[in-house]
């Protein structure tokens, strides 16, 4: 009876032994190929933001966007509501540039819009200016470049006098007989807006004009300038409004805030991104 006893004691303990081991010898990740081949392994862990950014397993081990995206991810350092900072080298100088779509995330793969406006070499780094949604603190966990090809430019010219009275919310319809379709397809952000007429009101007092989508005011009013183009900022972009959606109507409109109601000939020029 001992010695079934010392037998089956031994077992037991061999037994133990042997799944001791395998716990303490976990399977390794998998190695990606650097040009001699990898080897197998476990799949690494995807990092915050892979699934928001639609990223896949690469061959090199490590989780990728896919050939064509729309979005690429760069390495953006915010400095203000309009301004961020990258490294400056040739791959940067390359990438960021005036007309580039942009787009900024929360933690949680929220995004928001803009454009490039201008970019300042600054010794190290380059300064990026863009319009469109404010970059806050809340949305600079990431940042992403777009291609030119997201952008939709739409030229609009009112000719004649433009600020009626009363103040005419649908100058599309009114002044030009047309209407514009609902937006189609995937929501696109209205990033800018630019005006400018030919003549200001003959008064002090000027008219100030405002881009809607699905009757509801997109940006704060801009006030007219013959002498420049007046566009519209992170400042008085809303970024809660500033999305058209499947289905959702824009429009056009300015106050009859002049002296005299009588600037005249007005050019519109609108940008939106395309998001996803």
């Amino acid at each position: 009876m001992m010695a079934r006893l010392t037998i089956l004691l031994l077992a037991l303990c061999g037994t133990a032994h042997a799944q001791g081991s395998l716990i303490q010898q976990p399977e390794p990740i998998m190695v990606g190929d650097s040009g001699a081949g990898g080897s197998a392994g476990l799949c690494p862990a995807p990092a915050a933001g892979d699934a928001a950014r639609g990223a896949v397993l690469g061959a090199e081990g490590g989780f990728i966007e896919p050939d064509g995206a729309p979005w690429i991810y760069g390495t953006c350092t915010r400095i203000s509501d309009a301004t961020f900072s990258v490294a400056d080298n040739a791959s940067n100088v390359a990438i960021f540039r005036p007309g580039i779509p942009m787009r900024y995330g929360d933690a949680v793969g929220t995004w928001r819009y803009g454009l490039i406006t201008t970019v300042a070499d600054v010794g190290a780094t380059l300064t990026v200016t863009i319009t469109g949604a404010a970059m806050t603190a809340a949305f600079d966990d990431y940042c992403q470049y777009g291609h030119a090809s997201l952008l939709d430019m739409v030229p609009w010219s009112f000719p004649g006098e433009f600020a009626d009275v009363p103040a005419d919310p649908i100058l599309i319809l009114n002044d030009l007989l047309h209407i514009v379709p609902p937006n189609p397809a995937t929501t696109r952000y209205l990033v800018q807006t630019c005006i400018r007429p030919i003549t200001d009101d003959s008064g002090i007092a000027q008219p100030a004009c405002t881009p809607y989508v699905n009757g509801v005011a997109a940006s704060t009013a801009l006030t007219i300038d013959d002498t420049a183009w007046v566009c519209s900022t992170p400042a008085t972009v809303d970024a809660g409004q500033y999305d058209q959606l499947n289905g959702e109507a824009f429009e056009f409109g300015c106050d009859a805030a002049g002296t005299a109601d009588d600037a005249s000939n007005l050019s519109v020029i609108m940008t939106w991104v395309r998001g996803e």
